[in-house]
């Protein structure tokens, strides 16, 4: 049989409940049991990513994925992990089909394992992020912090929260990740620490925050704000200023599509780094005070820049949790701001990229 035939057959002792979900980034046909655990799909490729990793060794055709759903999350959240090659006319015989205990044993070890049709095995872990909060309550580093993980996790993140700086100190576990979330205001850092995460993100790890969880983090280091590109410096007229943000970079895939929106919060006005490449602005001044004595200016929103081979990306929106709710392309922005800092680590493996055109013993600070 073939293996729409198969997935047919094979869900006749389940519930039959289809969904749609992105699977590897790409749209994929779910089954999922009556418990809501174990689900089968079919998704006709692989993305770029994944492909690059196992070095074109999977080409375009049907795939048969067997993946585990947690059952906690509102949406699809699946993780692959066994797959199998099949062409449309290809015999799919039961033996194929790992038993459910094997599926819950390797979902638990928190790896995707793929076989190819050879019979032989590769393994990709799961991309790694770690959020860390703290600081000033007013910016609610708790609830911003757990709808970031929320998200990271249903795109197949592995996600570590910490409420400490000390998550920071070992710089040989922060070189193991694929992304930094920084969601702490107005704190102090020791010198190493911030060290240590300019290291991993000149290494190729990512750096991805919003509001001052990122760019008022640390108001005394200066290396923190030349990694991040701008520090805050006011929000004049407080919380519940109405303002538009405006997409300038119409064709960049993380604000691609998106329209110009309205936000009612606190109106950032930051000191940047003019290397910054800018995704969104809004217009000052929306308030009487003494800036407006200079002319109108387009403070950036949204920007991403390079610190060595990592992306840092960057969102000035936030000032509470809810900020997410009222505005979705704000949270949107996030997401794909999150996933594209994510990238670099992998892009600078596939390409054999080296941190030595950038490294200098010189003193910098």
């Amino acid at each position: 049989m073939n293996v729409n035939t198969y997935l047919q057959n094979y869900s006749s002792d389940f519930t039959k409940f289809w969904r749609s979900a992105y699977l590897a980034q790409f749209p994929a046909r779910i089954i999922v049991d009556k418990n809501n655990c174990v689900v089968a799909a079919t998704c006709k490729a692989f993305n770029s990513v994944i492909v690059a990793q196992v070095h074109g060794e999977v080409q375009q055709g049907i795939f048969l994925f067997f993946v585990l759903q947690t059952q906690t999350q509102k949406h699809t959240n699946c993780y692959v992990i066994y797959c199998m090659r099949h062409n449309t006319q290809s015999e799919v015989h039961h033996e194929f089909v790992p038993q459910i205990s094997t599926i819950h044993r390797v979902a638990q070890s928190q790896r995707y394992v793929i076989l190819h049709k050879n019979g032989n095995e590769r393994v990709l872990q799961m991309k790694k992020a770690l959020v860390f909060q703290g600081g000033w309550d007013g910016h609610e580093p708790t609830l911003v912090s757990k709808r970031f993980g929320k998200i990271l996790e249903n795109e197949g993140f592995s996600v570590t929260i910490s409420d400490t700086l000390d998550c920071l100190k070992d710089v040989g576990a922060l070189m193991e990740l694929d992304l930094i979330v920084p969601c702490w205001t107005m704190g102090q850092i020791e010198k190493d620490y911030t060290s240590n995460v300019a290291a991993a993100v000149g290494a190729g790890v990512g750096l991805a925050g919003c509001h001052g969880g990122m760019c008022d983090s640390f108001r005394n280091d200066t290396q923190w704000q030349f990694i991040t590109g701008g520090n805050w410096v006011s929000h004049p007229g407080g919380d519940g200023i109405d303002y538009t943000v405006n997409i300038t970079a119409k064709s960049n895939p993380i604000v691609e599509g998106l329209e110009d929106f309205h936000v009612c919060s606190e109106h950032y006005y930051l000191h940047i780094d003019p290397a910054i490449e800018v995704l969104a602005t809004t217009r000052f001044p929306a308030v009487t005070y003494y800036h407006m004595a200079n002319k109108p200016v387009d403070m950036p929103v949204v920007w991403t820049k390079m610190w060595g081979l990592g992306r840092v990306f960057y969102n000035s929106l936030g000032h509470h949790d809810d900020v997410f709710d009222k505005s979705p392309n704000a949270q949107e922005i996030m997401r794909r701001g999150m996933l594209w800092a994510a990238e670099g680590k992998s892009f600078a493996k596939a390409n054999g990229l080296s941190t030595a055109r950038f490294e200098n013993s010189a003193k910098m600070y």
